[in-house]
């Protein structure tokens, strides 16, 4: 028992107690270890002697054992920072004494772990950390999503070689000489962190240092910026492109907070992003309940009379509206049995006329001799209401056979129009065509020859009328009298 009040003293004397420190062996644990239970002082002595000589080999913790935690943010140090000594208690951090910076909390997030089978890469992975030797940290390039700030909201855990102590760590501004002041004690051996508030260099890294052989693992839960250099964007808006630093205002489960960027962005709801792990977004003001309405206040004055604004831009044209029924078009057309002949010479040929009538229907039809005489009126009906009309169709079934060898007789066909309150027939431009085949050799009864033109442009005012001629001429061959018979028809449309 003596041996083991001993070591126990010895124990004590070397435990440095800091807070949220957590040691890896305890005064009993060390005992079994040693197996000083019933041994000899000077047993006791050798036994220790042959321990703290190990040589120094690496903990064997696996990573996965040191779990993530979050921590309060920690209160200024008081702190010389003039102390080298093995023995400086750890300094719990600084929060920035500038007024215009602030803190920006994060989802815990391991940051370096320089265990082998952390699966940490660069310099936030392993190897260990080497007595002695700087690490630089550029916390921007870590896999936290953290930017450059001013300082950082970090754990520290020591994880120190089987066997051995570790003097102290240190962190500090990566652009700064060391300032002597350390963020955790490990001189027990074990498993040991701290937390602490490290301030950064311009360019947002930080350095840390060992003074013995030791892996390290940092977590983060916070930075800290300068408020002058965020830049408020006002309400969050999808189609808005945002950097770092660019601070928004949302509206998310019937609250307002802020949100401060923390990677470059578009179409990412801080809310969710938040929720989520903060890829984006991080949380910088949460909105609070909306309080109770105040009194009324005592209606003001009326005030005056503002000028009149200017006048508004003319708003975008309305939708185009949907197409309208269609309207009737106009059809004017006869169809009736006929008879045209032509006579040697080419002279005082007989012509077929069609007067329009104002249906689809037959009207009468005159045969004329010698062309239109200029009084002709007929048997035309007229037009009830104006009309343009655009196309003309002729078409002729014969009723008899006939014989034109070595002769080719045509049919051409002619509108006309006579004005309201006129007897004068002129004929209508463009409305004029030839029908084919043209009549040649020998023709059965019910040869059909027709022409249909379109495109035109004839105007009818209302009272007009009008009519078609059809008139045979001899235009190739032996010219002789021909009598050609048939059902014709004619149509003038729209």
């Amino acid at each position: 028992m003596v041996a083991k009040r001993q070591v126990q003293a010895w124990y004590a004397s070397r435990l440095q107690i800091h807070k949220n420190e957590k040691m890896l062996l305890t005064p009993n644990q060390f005992m079994r270890r040693a197996k000083l239970a019933s041994v000899g002082s000077h047993v006791t002595a050798m036994l220790l002697c042959g321990i703290l000589s190990q040589p120094v080999s690496a903990q064997t913790m696996a990573a996965s054992r040191l779990k993530l935690k979050n921590w309060p943010i920690a209160g200024r140090s008081t702190g010389s920072g003039t102390e080298r000594a093995t023995d400086v208690p750890p300094q719990n951090g600084s929060i920035p004494s500038n007024n215009t910076s602030i803190f920006i909390a994060v989802t815990p997030c391991r940051l370096m772990d320089t265990r082998a089978d952390s699966g940490k890469t660069g310099a936030f992975g392993a190897p260990a950390l080497a007595a002695g030797q700087t690490r630089k940290l550029m916390m921007q390039n870590s896999d936290c999503g953290i930017p450059a700030a001013a300082a950082y909201s970090l754990n520290f855990a020591v994880i120190a070689p089987a066997g051995a102590g570790v003097g102290y760590v240190s962190a500090w501004p990566d652009d700064q000489p060391w300032p002597g002041t350390v963020v955790v004690n490990a001189d027990q051996g074990g498993v040991v962190d701290n937390f602490a508030i490290v301030a950064a260099g311009v360019d947002g890294g930080i350095q840390v240092m060992s003074r013995d052989n030791t892996d390290l693992v940092i977590d983060i839960n916070g930075y800290f910026v300068d408020r002058t250099s965020l830049n408020y964007k006002g309400a969050w808006n999808t189609t808005v492109s945002y950097v770092a630093g660019d601070v928004v205002s949302h509206s998310a489960s019937g609250l307002t907070s802020s949100y401060v960027a923390v990677a470059g962005n578009q179409n990412v709801e801080p809310y969710l992003d938040n929720m989520s792990g903060s890829a984006h977004w991080a949380l910088l003001a949460q909105g609070g309940s909306p309080g109770a309405n105040g009194a009324p206040g005592p209606i003001g004055p009326t005030g005056l009379q503002g000028a009149t604004g200017a006048t508004g831009a003319t708003g975008a044209t309305g939708a185009t509206g949907a197409t309208g029924a269609a309207g009737i078009s106009m059809l004017l057309s006869n169809a009736n049995t006929a008879s045209m002949s032509t006579v040697l010479g080419g002279l005082a040929n007989t012509s077929v006329v069609l007067p329009l009538s104002g249906m689809v229907g037959t009207a009468d039809t005159t045969t004329i001799s010698g062309g239109v005489p200029a009084n002709f009126l007929g048997d035309m009906q007229i037009l009830p209401v104006s009309a343009t009309l655009g196309s003309l169709s002729v078409n002729i079934v014969t009723s008899q056979a006939m014989v034109l060898i070595g002769t080719t007789l045509s049919l051409n066909a002619q509108l006309y129009k006579v004005a309201n309150g006129t007897t004068t027939a002129t004929a209508v431009p463009g409305f004029s065509c030839t029908l084919a085949p043209a009549f040649t050799g020998v023709l059965s009864i019910g040869t059909v020859s027709t022409c249909t033109t379109s495109g035109l442009t004839g105007v009818f005012a209302a009272g007009d009328s009008g009519f078609v001629v059809v008139t045979p001429t001899i235009v190739a061959g032996i010219d002789q009298a021909v009598t050609v018979q048939g059902k014709v028809a004619v149509g003038v449309g729209q």
